[in-house]
């Protein structure tokens, strides 16, 4: 997992020695990798409970790119059950449904899971992350975005760029009603 620079550094070095990657999660971070990789000139193996993308981009697109992967020699595999790690004292590989796959490195880039336990009994409602209106709203005057924000009715995306999106929205949101703005840390009623 990539968490800090270590670790990216970790792996860089980890690359400079590999002649095959296996890359568990097939997202935008998980491809990325996969095709970082194979500019490299690695062997390089995708595997995911879901086609690449597909949770990102939707049916259409995410064919698109399974079907470009393999012209460009990453393998796919899809394991709709899951895969489980293998290795006593370190990873040696995953159980891809009684398969055993290995690579001289292995990169999981599985996603994340907004961290909104401490919102449970707040009165906002949650479903991996805090649920928004589409003007990201949870409740009057609070709005949320970036990882933990979830458009009510869509799935959670993970990217930066809804990151930047959101705030804009909400940039705009409070600067034309009475919300409260926060400034250096502290809430302050915005001047009209």
């Amino acid at each position: 997992m990539l968490r800090t620079l270590a670790d990216c550094a970790a792996l860089r070095e980890g690359l400079r020695c590999a002649r095959s990657v296996l890359v568990v999660g097939a997202g935008l971070l998980g491809m990325e990798i996969a095709s970082t990789c194979r500019t490299l000139g690695l062997e390089v193996t995708v595997v995911d409970r879901d086609p690449p993308l597909r949770r990102v981009l939707g049916p259409v697109l995410a064919e698109v790119i399974a079907s470009a992967a393999p012209e460009h020699g990453v393998v796919l595999r899809t394991v709709p059950c899951g895969v489980r790690l293998v290795g006593t004292h370190t990873l040696e590989g995953v159980d891809a449904d009684g398969y055993v796959l290995t690579a001289d490195v292995i990169v999981s880039a599985v996603g994340d899971l907004p961290a909104v336990d401490r919102l449970t009994g707040s009165g906002l409602t949650l479903d991996r992350g805090v649920v928004t209106d589409s003007r990201d709203r949870v409740a009057d005057g609070i709005a949320a975005a970036g990882d933990a924000a979830v458009v009510r009715g869509t799935c959670h995306r993970p990217h930066w760029t809804n990151a930047v999106e959101q705030a804009r929205v909400n940039r705009i949101w409070s600067m034309s009603t009475a919300a409260p703005c926060f400034c250096a840390g502290r809430a302050a009623r915005r001047r009209r």
